[in-house]
């Protein structure tokens, strides 16, 4: 039985060597044509035709012969060398990766809730400090955040000057910076600061998440907006180091969490770039698109997702919490239509910026975008038509986190 599986075992291994050797024969010759000598070519002919042939039937003595042929006439092609075949496998790799996601598809995260309720982006609760390491937690894409004070004692929150305001687009002070993961790879991150009397609690969130509505809820629970600008004039403000801090009048123990919360990850979908070869997305589709490519977004190198309402010719208006195109209801998709019914989460159209009390024309060659949660959602009204080669595909299916309770 044992000499069998023997034999067995080198004759497959025979029959391997031979048609790895016919394939390399054959490659030898397409890259080396014209560098070898014409009586080198046909030798080298005469192998490869034996080798289609009989490559399974040849005895070890012929492919030993063939073999050594090769290695002196193979150059950088034969013999094999491990690392020079693992090189050019990760560069083909990333070549069908990146023409992949280039023209078929690619995954996109969501960053903020302007598409509520049809998509998620982040989202935070403030919990009671303890974590909660478990698989359901990460199936559900929940990370834990309990940053804690060694002394203890007052909190300050602290606040941007104008200049900083203005080009943070926040009156809470925050940097941007590179954070390395586990994996030792840099993430861009929002880096915010609380001070607890003399001591500095950092804070460090994606970047696209606005931490501003976890702090308020936190520290000043009693300001209903949730915004910090509506807090300035009810809490008292000081000065340190030329710098202005929000009093909370909160105080933290020592060793305690400053803040605790659970923040859970936006929607990663999986979105199709194939079919904009071809046609252009119609009304009532949610579109993802490139910020580069619209004049208002051009220093925003991001994408956003938000559905089209509008195409070149449609006139639109907002009246009474509907969206108009030509003056009747624009129900192209069940979330425009359970929007100007105010359906369940859908809270209805927003009469701000370009459609405050106005009309709007859609250009030619742009499109009309909004978000479904229309109530706080930056799109069209604000930055005007996008472009339609800004359009970089349409989102089929939301593959994680799982939001199931």
């Amino acid at each position: 039985m044992l000499e069998w599986l023997r034999v067995r075992w080198q004759r497959r291994k025979r029959h391997t060597t031979a048609h790895n050797l016919l394939l390399y024969a054959r490659r030898v010759l397409n890259y080396r044509r014209g560098q070898l000598s014409l009586d080198k070519e046909v030798i080298l002919s005469g192998h490869l035709e034996i080798l289609k042939k009989n490559w399974h039937t040849l005895p070890p003595g012929r492919v030993e012969e063939i073999d050594k042929y090769l290695v002196s006439v193979g150059g950088n092609i034969y013999p094999v060398r491990r690392w020079t075949d693992t090189i050019e496998a990760f560069l083909m790799a990333i070549i069908v990766a990146v023409g992949f996601r280039a023209f078929f598809a690619q995954t996109f995260t969501i960053p903020t809730n302007s598409m509520l309720p049809s998509y998620h982006g982040m989202t935070a609760e403030l919990s009671d400090g303890h974590a909660r390491s478990s698989l359901g937690n990460f199936i559900r894409g929940i990370t834990h955040y309990a940053p804690r004070t060694q002394k203890g004692g007052r909190v300050f929150i602290p606040l941007n000057d104008r200049t900083e305001a203005v080009r943070n687009h926040s009156l809470i002070s925050f940097e941007r910076t590179n954070k390395c993961s586990y994996f030792l790879i840099p993430q861009r991150v929002r880096s915010y600061q609380l001070w607890v009397n003399n001591e500095s609690v950092p804070i460090h969130v994606p970047a696209d998440f606005d931490l501003e509505n976890t702090l308020m809820a936190r520290f000043c629970p009693k300001i209903s907006s949730k915004k910090i600008a509506d807090a300035i004039d009810k809490f008292p403000l000081i000065r340190r180091n030329g710098r202005i801090f929000l009093d909370t009048g909160v105080d933290v123990a020592p060793n305690a969490p400053v803040i605790a919360f659970d923040l859970q990850h936006g929607d990663v979908l999986f979105v199709e770039r194939l079919s904009r070869h071809f046609r252009f997305p119609r009304r009532g589709d949610a579109v993802v698109f490139a910020t580069w490519r619209v004049p208002e977004l051009k220093n925003d190198d991001r994408y956003y997702i938000k559905r089209l309402v509008g195409v070149p010719g449609d006139v639109l208006s907002i009246n009474d919490g509907k969206l108009l195109r030509d003056g009747h209801p624009a129900n192209d998709s069940p979330a425009m239509e359970k929007n100007n019914e105010k359906r369940g989460s859908y809270g209805g159209y927003f009469p701000y910026g370009a459609l405050a009390g106005k009309s709007v024309a859609v250009p030619a060659g742009h499109f009309f975008v909004m978000g479904d949660n229309s109530a706080n959602s930056y799109d069209s009204r604000f930055f005007g038509p996008i472009p339609k080669n800004s359009v970089a595909g349409r989102p089929l299916w939301v593959f994680f986190p799982s939001r199931g309770k």
